[in-house]
């Protein structure tokens, strides 16, 4: 069995969703991966960290997305959680044939083909905004930078007042903290932040204005073939997903960059390599570290066999870090080929939004390439979110001279 005690570090990680600061979770995913790439824990769930497992479990239908009321079936304490479990039980997220195709549909005319041609100079014209371009300076890129920009084109997707953006930030955070301890522990005050979010999504599905203007952003379907509760719930998801996981990625790209520094300067004298540098930062410190999924039938994983029922926790972070399928793989490459990473998920559930946040690191990476000859981060500035699920800066202090 693999050694793990109720007051080690890793175990409150994976069970309790937290850890202490600065703690480097991938040398223990390293240990699960050589020992024990599928692990059926003490408290029953099953943790999958080899890259091949993963990718088996992603791209087989016995194994189906667990809604957040499924898992806490019978088990809320609170009703205001119960009906929010409900609430985001409607999201595509979590949804399974026959109605993931549908959702799907329904929102892919807002985040793909044409409307990624139209959201581009917005893009663009928000980087241009909130990059630095003095001689010198310094600011805190997470708030002032990386979260900046997803809001400001997932507003633009969902058709937001501007005087409302401030709420995608706060409503996320609460949903980020739901997500990983359980919507029960939440305190009062998140509880009614996101209940305040779902009677604010019912009412913008509902409003004439809404519904005419959505129509630009692609987002009229939704509204047109589902019900309002489940309009209103996928909005939110949207809201929540496509801006959350890019501001990740872009605080950890950077911080990336500097740590690796030979990278920032391979990419000045070579700029067609930053698309491959935002694939990097994706499999490097992926943004989604562990989703879940339910086994429908009794099967057999890694020669593991998992009862129907059970849940499987899938490791992204771990599977993008195994040794087996990515050389060197702790090592931040801008130049690694065959970079086939799970960030996104694979299969029938790979995550709409792919080409859209790549799209936004790599206009904002250009921009920070053109616009700063070097920068360093300040040490001490480091803070890492004390999530297990997602993982993502909420804190980084720059540097910079142009």
């Amino acid at each position: 069995m693999l050694d793990l005690h109720p007051e080690d570090e890793f175990f409150q990680y994976l069970k309790a969703g937290s850890a202490p600061p600065g703690f480097d979770v991938y040398p223990v995913f390293r240990k699960l991966q050589g020992r024990y790439p599928v692990w059926k824990s003490p408290w029953g769930d099953w943790y999958v960290s080899s890259y091949e497992a993963v990718c088996h479990v992603l791209m087989n239908r016995d194994f189906l997305q667990s809604p957040p009321a499924e898992r806490g079936a019978g088990s809320f304490v609170h009703e205001q959680t119960r009906d929010l479990a409900r609430d985001f039980d409607k999201w595509l997220l979590f949804s399974n044939p026959p109605q993931h195709a549908e959702l799907r549909r329904a929102f892919s005319r807002a985040v793909k083909g044409r409307s990624l041609k139209r959201l581009k100079p917005v893009i663009e014209d928000v980087c241009g905004k909130i990059v630095p371009d003095s001689d010198f300076g310094s600011c805190e890129f997470v708030d002032s930078v990386a979260r900046v920009l997803p809001v400001a084109v997932v507003s633009r997707i969902l058709c937001f007042p501007e005087e409302d953006q401030q709420r995608i930030s706060d409503w996320s955070d609460c949903i980020r903290r739901g997500f990983d301890v359980g919507l029960d522990s939440l305190s009062h005050e998140d509880v009614a932040a996101l209940e305040e979010m779902m009677t604010y999504f019912r009412d913008l599905v509902k409003s004439p204005t809404w519904r005419r203007v959505s129509a630009q952003s692609g987002l009229d379907e939704l509204a047109e073939t589902f019900d309002s509760k489940t309009a209103a719930s996928n909005l939110a998801m949207l809201a929540f997903v496509g801006h959350e996981t890019t501001v990740h990625l872009l605080g950890s790209m950077l911080l990336s960059l500097s740590e690796y520094y030979d990278a920032w300067q391979q990419l000045k004298s070579h700029p067609e390599l930053v698309k491959n540098a935002v694939i990097e930062a994706l499999r490097h410190q992926s943004p989604v570290q562990k989703i879940c999924r339910t086994a429908v039938r009794p099967i057999e994983l890694a020669g593991m066999r998992i009862p129907e029922g059970e849940m499987i926790v899938l490791l992204l972070g771990a599977a993008n870090r195994d040794p087996a399928r990515f050389p060197n793989p702790d090592r931040f490459d801008v130049t690694r080929r065959d970079n086939r990473h799970v960030a996104f998920g694979i299969g029938l559930h790979r995550c709409l939004g792919d080409n859209l946040a790549v799209l936004e690191a790599e206009t904002l990476l250009s921009t920070l390439l053109q616009r700063w000859k070097s920068f360093k981060v300040k040490p001490s500035s480091i803070s890492w979110h004390d999530n297990s699920s997602l993982r993502g800066l909420d804190r980084l202090c720059v540097e910079w001279t142009a």
